[in-house]
């Protein structure tokens, strides 16, 4: 087993960096099975500032992402979500066609509205889609599209930018109003769109994730809120007072469509990310705490310990020894 301690913290790591001649915003590339290779750091725990989608069409492997084993294997769409902290459980290739774009590319491309589909906010914490035959056929149709029209043009597609809000991620300011640029930026565009409509179809279907509009739209609000102010910001009030709605509305809706409490997501997002630190991370339990907003290190261990059912220096032994 590898040894999944990082003396560093947990590195974040960029579409480019993880993707061999991966571009800054969007990629989209067949992998085979026979040549793959993978930097070692990915078998080390790491997150990353993109979505990935894979279609695997052969070969079975292994992914960890906090803390739960999910297995990627043929028949499925795998999938996971910026700054999740995963990594491979060992080099067993697999066979398939990527798909990746960050959450700059979606503000770039003034998509930042597409967030709110059921797909990209992952409401049941989900890491895969079972896929029948007749939607396999339809998926892999479509990224051949999305294939083809990025190895169509010069820009190869999307081209990375030293300023991802630009109004058009091009290198190039004379190269901006390209009439191939732009109709295939505009196909892929449109492209993925339908990708993540499909998507999120099929994961409603499969996991139940109905709820209104503006249900959805507060509830994505609050998540993203908690991922941004979980070390600072522990109260109900003070996340309802961000969203302009009462701590009692918040609640409401949280319960209604989580079967928790407004506290309870912010109390399990405070201490999952104890958990990646204690266990990832070379910090004190007192460190550790301080940087989830605890200026008192006997409180976050009571803290932790009515979260987990452990000290904090109890589950960093036992998770440590299990996994090392």
């Amino acid at each position: 087993m590898y040894d999944l301690r990082q003396k560093q913290g947990i590195p974040h790591y960029t579409l480019r960096q993880t993707i061999e001649n991966g571009n800054d915003l969007f990629e989209i590339k067949e992998i085979d099975r026979a040549t793959v290779r993978h930097g070692s750091h990915l078998y080390l725990p790491h997150r990353k500032d993109y979505y990935f989608f894979f279609l695997v069409k052969d070969g079975t492997n292994r992914h960890w992402i906090d803390f739960i084993s999910h297995e990627v294997k043929p028949g499925h769409l795998f999938f996971t979500l910026p700054h999740q902290v995963h990594l491979k459980e060992k080099h067993a290739p697999v066979g398939g066609t990527l798909l990746a774009f960050t959450e700059d590319f979606l503000l770039t491309e003034g998509h930042g509205s597409w967030k709110e589909l059921p797909i990209l906010q992952n409401p049941e914490e989900k890491q895969s889609l079972c896929l029948t035959p007749a939607d396999q056929e339809f998926l892999t149709n479509l990224m051949n599209q999305m294939l083809t029209e990025y190895r169509s043009g010069p820009s190869q597609g999307v081209r990375p930018s030293s300023d991802p809000l630009r109004s058009a991620p091009l290198q190039d300011p004379a190269a901006r109003d390209n009439e191939p640029d732009r109709f295939v930026r505009g196909m892929l565009e449109s492209y993925l769109h339908i990708f993540l409509l499909f998507l999120s179809r099929l994961y409603q279907q499969q996991f139940d994730a109905g709820s209104t509009s503006a249900d959805r739209s507060l509830l994505r609000r609050f998540k993203e809120l908690i991922d941004e102010r979980y070390d600072t910001l522990h109260q109900v009030s003070d996340y309802a007072q961000l969203l302009n709605v009462s701590p009692g509305h918040l609640n409401d809706i949280i319960r209604q469509h989580t079967g928790r409490t407004a506290t309870s997501l912010i109390h399990q997002r405070v201490a999952l990310e104890g958990k990646r630190l204690l266990f990832h991370a070379d910090l004190s339990v007192k460190e550790v705490g301080y940087s989830l907003g605890f200026d008192d290190a006997a409180y976050f261990s009571r803290f932790f310990k009515r979260l987990t059912g452990e000290t904090p220096a109890t589950f960093r032994n036992s998770i440590r020894e299990k996994y090392h």
